[in-house]
């Protein structure tokens, strides 16, 4: 979905897209943007981890499944969509004023947890199903 969530961040923005990863999700990056077909689509793999902070700080907008990274945005005042999915959003994801969080339905109860034990992994999936490329672009937009 991150193809479709680009295509339509590209389509509205006329924004380029950075894919970062690191450099065993080349591969997976490539093909995605192949998929996209767009001049307009970028891979960010070769890099080191202290070197992050400066590429994103480049950013308007820095949008990924919660991880570290979005830390980073937070303190660096980048505006930043995080995906929650299972993670608890009172636990984990920065409470910020430059970001927002997308959560799934509130029927699905958190299961990934820092000081807990984390729910199965098919609990974690069904979060993050549940969370479409619509509300993500209604974030974007709310940011953009």
């Amino acid at each position: 979905r991150f193809a479709e969530l680009a295509r339509r961040v590209h389509e509205k923005h006329n924004t380029k897209i950075i894919f970062i990863g690191v450099p065993h999700d080349g591969a997976r990056i490539a093909e995605l943007i192949e998929k996209l077909d767009g001049s307009w689509a970028f891979a960010a793999t070769d890099f080191s981890l202290e070197d992050l902070p400066s590429l994103i700080k480049r950013l308007s907008l820095y949008i990924a499944v919660d991880t570290g990274p979005i830390h980073i945005a937070d303190a660096l005042g980048v505006p930043f969509v995080d995906i929650v999915g299972p993670v608890d959003p009172n636990e984990l994801p920065p409470k910020s004023l430059h970001g927002i969080l997308v959560t799934p339905p509130r029927d699905i109860a958190p299961s990934v947890f820092a000081f807990k034990k984390n729910g199965p992994p098919s609990d974690q999936k069904k979060a993050l199903d549940a969370i479409s490329v619509d509300d993500v672009m209604a974030a974007v937009e709310k940011l953009m």
